[in-house]
């Protein structure tokens, strides 16, 4: 996926976002991705992800999720943010 410009984007997203997943203690690392996953899974181009949240706590996979998604969806050309999806998650 990286040929494109978003999934080339994509594929670096996910270089930070594993070693985020790295810095959390390992008894807690599966539900956290667990968590993490489940809300980078309800995806809209449209919606305000950050809305109710001010600095983003990367301790909380949801909020982490969220600002994945708000990067993603910033990208106002929809095949962009789709291709940056899914070179996120093909090397995440």
């Amino acid at each position: 996926m990286r040929e494109t410009r978003g999934g080339h984007y994509g594929g670096n997203l996910a270089i930070l976002i594993r070693y985020v997943f790295n810095t959390i203690p390992e008894d807690k690392r599966d539900s956290y991705k667990k968590e993490f996953f489940k809300e980078l899974g309800d995806f809209s181009n449209n919606a305000y992800e950050l809305k109710d949240i001010d600095l983003v706590d990367v301790n909380k996979p949801c909020e982490l999720a969220k600002l994945v998604k708000e990067s993603l969806h910033l990208m106002y050309q929809k095949n962009t943010s789709n291709n940056a999806l899914d070179g996120f998650l093909e090397n995440l």
